[in-house]
């Protein structure tokens, strides 16, 4: 058994920001977007299972009624510009959220600050202790343990979760490598190791509002490939002299009820492409190996404005649609 890394110690590029790149090099200074009610569901799911013991220290179940969503985003950022504990003694630190989130700009300044402090101030002491942790509703904190119990019960899906004294296996096992001179890592939902055959079998969590047969579609939106390929490469660099089988995504849909689970297994000429790159519908779409050059020009170049394609064409990138040969 190797020993056990801590993700948040290992500075190395991951999976998640070569995505991001894919939008372009801007996504790789902006700050972070704050994660969606789909983004939290899916993390709360993931935690539930793969990090069961811990996930009362990162999550907390809102008891109160909620302001609305950007007298709560002013709120969370008073909260951190301020060790002070009384709504009201913090007039500036509310004028510059206000002014951070674009809030009623018109307003006058104590029209702001009297409606911030009147709206939020039950959320502002709710969030006084709670820390760091996330806040979820109620309502998704159910959806997630119904979630949970669908992928650790389905007809299919439960053996990935079910441990085996024969197999050594892991929840959000930490792999590191090297992929195109770059250090790398990766953080895997199930990771289930039979060491007399040498086989190594490794899956992802996927949860999802949209209904079970548009997987495929969000596999591409979201360049989910970019993933399995990404950690498989790793494990592979891990464990020489095995077999690493293709990700699995195991997915669980709550577009209806009963809920659904399925499977989606990628081929190897998925995993090949999502290295490489491939054309799909007259649109190109960069692989790890390009994605991570892309990056390392940026790095190098510190050029986060325009794109690497932009500038080593003097600001004129030609049309030049791609025809997906017959």
């Amino acid at each position: 058994m190797l020993e056990e890394l801590d993700y948040n110690k290992v500075e190395a590029l991951n999976q998640s920001l070569l995505k991001k790149l894919v939008n372009g090099p801007r996504s790789l200074v902006l700050p972070e977007k704050e994660d969606s009610d789909s983004l939290k569901i899916g993390s709360l799911v993931d935690d539930m299972i793969c990090d069961a013991d811990n996930v009362h220290n990162k999550y907390v179940v809102c008891t109160i009624s909620l302001p609305s969503d950007t007298i709560i985003k002013i709120v969370e950022r008073v909260l951190l510009s301020s060790d002070s504990s009384n709504l009201d003694e913090l007039d500036q630190q509310i004028l510059e959220a206000c002014s951070f989130y674009n809030y009623q700009a018109k307003w006058k300044e104590e029209t702001k600050t009297k409606k911030i402090k009147e709206e939020g101030k039950e959320y502002f002491e709710f969030r006084k202790h709670t820390g760091n942790k996330m806040v979820v509703s109620a309502d998704m904190w159910l959806l997630a343990e119904e979630m949970k119990e669908a992928l650790l019960n389905d007809r299919y899906s439960k053996y990935i979760f079910e441990e085996d004294p024969q197999l050594e296996s892991h929840y959000q096992f930490v792999a590191t490598g090297t992929l195109e001179g770059e250090l790398c890592k990766g953080k895997l939902d199930r990771i289930v190791i039979n060491h007399e055959e040498k086989i190594i079998d490794i899956y992802d969590i996927k949860t999802t509002s949209d209904s079970i047969s548009a997987f495929k579609s969000s596999y591409l939106k979201y360049r989910y490939d970019i993933q399995g390929e990404f950690y498989k490469k790793l494990v592979e660099q891990m464990y020489p002299g095995y077999t690493v089988c293709n990700m699995v995504f195991t997915v669980c849909s709550y577009a209806y009820k009963p809920l659904e689970v399925r499977q989606f297994r990628m081929t190897n000429r998925d995993h090949w492409h999502a290295y490489i790159g491939y054309s799909l519908n007259h649109k190109q779409y960069k692989g790890i190996k390009q994605l991570i050059e892309d990056y390392k020009w940026y790095k190098e170049n510190q050029e986060f404005d325009y794109s690497r394609e932009h500038v080593e064409c003097n600001g004129q990138i030609e049309i030049g649609l791609i025809v997906d040969e017959n």
